[in-house]
């Protein structure tokens, strides 16, 4: 007769939240912030994702035969791409250290990079439009993961 295994449980907690799937199983039904599971003992490939906004993540874990199994995972967002459609068109517009006109952004967004760590499926995104003559506009603005977005407005003659 052929044993199977002992199982252990099993905590994962994802963030923000994510599907999980263990080595070639199916991926788990629900994308949840924590994950309860029974894996046997040894070395399993964990790879978390999501439907909209993040990229793939692996990684190997090693189930305990005793003790606590707990293991943290996040997901890694897609980066954004930010356009503008403001007037006048040739105000210049700076994200960072990048700058460029608002009509260039609409041929060749702004791409948004995640921080480490991510709490939501969003960017928060500061930008800064000017034109001598105009008032400066700064604000910040939040925009989806892995999604285009095109912020409008004008700016306000001095």
């Amino acid at each position: 007769t052929v044993r199977k295994p002992r199982l252990v449980p099993v905590t994962l907690r994802v963030r923000p939240f994510g599907y999980v799937q263990v080595d070639a199983e199916p991926r788990s039904a629900e994308a949840l912030m924590q994950h309860e599971l029974r894996l046997p003992p040894g070395k399993h490939v964990v790879t978390v994702s999501c439907d909209l906004g993040c990229e793939e993540v692996s990684k190997e874990i090693t189930v305990l035969p005793e003790g606590r199994n707990v293991e943290a995972l996040a997901v890694r967002l897609k980066p954004s791409y930010v356009a503008f459609d403001y007037q006048p068109e040739d105000a210049t517009v700076r994200i960072g250290d990048e700058t460029r006109t608002v009509r260039e952004t609409r041929e060749r967004p702004f791409r948004v990079e995640s921080p480490d760590g991510p709490k939501k499926l969003q960017h928060a995104v500061t930008y800064e439009i000017s034109k001598p003559g105009f008032l400066p506009v700064r604000e910040t603005a939040w925009i989806a993961a892995g999604q285009p977005t095109t912020l409008a407005g004008a700016l306000t003659p001095e």
